[in-house]
């Protein structure tokens, strides 16, 4: 779900962004990229049909499908969680790389994915720390949505809409962090930081 640490193109200097809706956030530039408008539809639908199954598992009697304003606000609401918990991730990875000494040059979100661009890539400990940090916000900031349904039944807490998108991010950001899927994941850079340190002491 990252994109931290890609090594900028050859050339003068200039990083080229990619092409959408560019705005700064106090002077960090911001782009929504073309696919920004499709992932935010899917999630919504997602988030509706969600809720459309949890007023069918509360009450057999409704309306399937149900297309008042609720579902659909819940299906808005699911979109949004999501991408909220998408956002404390790579504000984390931009934090931590600002503290090592690579302050991000912009940040993307794309549709259900984002990313930040660093000056370079980061190793060894700056790697490990720097690609951990979204993750780990990831599940942190899940758990915080969650934490308002666990009171409730069962039930309650699995058709809540941020409750779902918490749970779904939470398990995202925790194989996100032990699960290497391509070289670009944040797994992957961890466990590419790791090596980078333990060679010195094997050579």
């Amino acid at each position: 779900m990252s994109n931290t640490g890609s090594k900028p193109k050859a050339g003068d200097g200039h990083v080229e962004v990619t092409p959408g809706f560019r705005f700064t956030v106090r002077g960090f530039p911001v782009v929504l990229t073309r696919k920004f408008p499709f992932g935010l539809l899917l999630l919504v639908a997602m988030g509706w049909l969600l809720a459309n199954l949890g007023d069918n598992l509360r009450d057999d009697s409704s309306p399937v499908p149900n297309w008042s304003l609720r579902v659909f606000l819940a299906g808005l609401i699911f979109a949004t969680s999501v991408y909220v918990v998408i956002l404390c991730h790579e504000a984390a990875h931009a934090v931590v790389a600002s503290k090592f000494g690579y302050p991000p040059q912009w940040a993307k979100l794309g549709a259900v994915s984002a990313g930040v661009k660093l000056p370079r890539d980061p190793t060894g400990w700056a790697r490990i720390s720097i690609s951990a940090a979204g993750p780990l916000a990831e599940m942190l900031c899940s758990l915080i949505l969650i934490t308002p349904s666990i009171t409730g039944s069962l039930i309650e807490l699995l058709t809540a809409p941020t409750a779902l998108a918490g749970l779904g991010m939470f398990i995202n950001g925790a194989v996100g962090l032990i699960v290497p899927l391509g070289r670009r994941s944040d797994a992957a850079k961890i466990y590419r930081g790791i090596r980078e340190i333990r060679r010195p002491a094997t050579t």
